[in-house]
């Protein structure tokens, strides 16, 4: 594979990890997790499994099993971030 897109497709099919850091730009999950930490407002976390990747913040957790599209993905992230506020917001309001 060459360089990642300045602007990935986000219709590209990911069928395995090597697929998954060519379209975000990373060299590894841990570069990926920087990646996807630092654009949201939580504390969100990627691991690596074996038919796919998970995608967490607090004790949330999404799995994706590949294949999945970049956009699924993206989508993901977003939703493991907007869940994780909303238990921060829930939380607040239990105080």
């Amino acid at each position: 594979m060459s360089a990642a897109p300045d602007h990935p497709d986000v219709s590209t099919i990911v069928v395995s990890l090597p697929d998954l850091l060519w379209a975000t730009g990373a060299t590894t999950v841990e570069e990926l997790a920087e990646l996807v930490d630092g654009d949201c407002d939580a504390d969100l976390w990627v691991e690596q499994m074996d038919d796919g990747i998970e995608i967490g913040a607090g004790t949330g957790a999404i799995g994706m099993l590949y294949p999945f599209t970049v956009a699924d993905f993206w989508a993901t992230v977003e939703e493991v971030e907007d869940d994780e506020i909303r238990r921060w917001e829930a939380a607040a309001v239990d105080e």
